[in-house]
């Protein structure tokens, strides 16, 4: 992305960018990072975007995250303290896709056997990708289906890229957040079944909370808090899911504005 490298050659102390995947199609998935130099490694929060590609509020609140951390002075402090890492693209085919051709599309464009039939038979939904109980419940095994979650974990180039930069990190990320939309929702998981949550989930409901708060409290705007599966439906191999289960503690999908309600 251009914006992207423009902030690096501005803000080289504070910017960097860098390709963390090549997609099906073989354009670059780029992450950024905004913070300053350390001599000590800093806790990071990883910031997603763009997973289904027709959710296109999502990207523009990721490029909008990005500026505001790069140009806002009060965040001065903070970025001494940790790094955001914000990748804003994760499925650029499936955008394309979805901006020349499609509107609604929603996977990436990989191929599979039965793809000469329909274009609806290509791609998958990487969000059914991450090798946490792949293929489970919320998932089809069938390619022309939205929720097709590919013939094994990792298929994908993206989800292999994008789950090889979170491991490299995973020791430093302290949160985890996958922007989606839409539905003004903050989702904790586990995602793939109901009534199942991990061990900690009073703390990650308690964070929640406390985001939903102080979105609230800025912008008069309310986010409903709810476990994934019970609040929204079961989805097996979801990415907030893997990032929990590989020791990220805060791990949470945002489901962006509007309400169902209101967009109705």
């Amino acid at each position: 992305m251009a914006l992207l490298m423009q902030l690096a050659k501005r803000f080289p102390q504070l910017v960097e960018v860098w390709q963390v995947a090549t997609s099906y199609e073989g354009r670059s998935i780029y992450a950024i990072r905004i913070g300053y130099p350390s001599t000590v490694k800093k806790p990071i929060l990883w910031i997603d975007a763009g997973i289904h590609a027709r959710e296109w509020i999502a990207h523009s609140t990721a490029l909008n995250i990005i500026w505001q951390f790069v140009h806002d002075s009060s965040y001065k402090r903070l970025l001494h303290e940790m790094d955001i890492i914000v990748v804003p693209n994760t499925n650029p085919d499936g955008y394309e896709y979805s901006r020349e051709t499609n509107r609604m599309w929603r996977k990436t464009r990989s191929r599979s056997s039965v793809s000469r039939f329909s274009e609806q038979c290509s791609g998958v939904d990487a969000n059914r990708n991450y090798p946490f109980h792949f293929g489970e419940e919320g998932v089809s095994h069938w390619p022309c289906q939205e929720i097709y979650c590919g013939r094994v974990a990792l298929s994908e180039p993206e989800v292999m890229g994008l789950a090889a930069a979170i491991l490299e990190k995973k020791d430093q990320i302290r949160g985890y957040i996958a922007l989606h939309s839409f539905g003004q929702d903050i989702l904790y998981p586990w995602g793939h079944k109901v009534h199942v949550y991990p061990p900690d989930v009073e703390d990650l409901k308690s964070m929640a909370k406390g985001i939903a708060a102080a979105i609230q409290s800025v912008y008069g705007t309310r986010y409903l808090v709810s476990n994934s599966a019970d609040g929204l439906y079961p989805a097996s191999g979801a990415a907030d899911d893997w990032a929990k289960s590989i020791g990220i503690k805060y791990s949470f999908t945002f489901e962006l504005s509007p309400t169902q309600l209101e967009l109705v």
